[in-house]
């Protein structure tokens, strides 16, 4: 068994409240910070929508391929201010893991 890209684990969207599926995440530190970077980029391409639900299954070569689900959401900082010619990030992402059963009662 090999593990991928130095002790870092492969995920993708398997599912999603958007309709969206597919991308590789990678993540040394679980599938909830893979489950962050895949809101943050269903955020990007909905920028409306304030919290999105995503199933991610680990694609790493030899796992044991497992499923979780995840309510990302997405929420204002404090005091952020966009200026001219710097980024401040506007938003922070949090992941809450949730069951099977809600994941397909909320996707539908």
């Amino acid at each position: 068994m090999t593990k991928a890209l130095d002790g870092k684990r492969s995920y993708t969207v398997t599912a999603s409240s958007t309709g969206d599926v597919g991308g590789r995440y990678t993540a040394s530190d679980g599938p909830a910070r893979a489950a962050r970077k895949a809101g943050k980029s269903l955020f990007r391409k909905h920028p409306r929508f304030n919290y999105v639900y995503v199933e991610v299954t680990e694609t790493t070569q030899g796992s044991k391929k497992a499923t979780h689900y995840y309510k990302v959401d997405k929420v204002p900082k404090s005091g952020a201010q966009r200026m001219f010619g710097s980024f401040t990030p506007m938003f922070e992402y949090n992941e809450t893991k949730i069951s099977a059963d809600e994941f397909e009662r909320v996707r539908k």
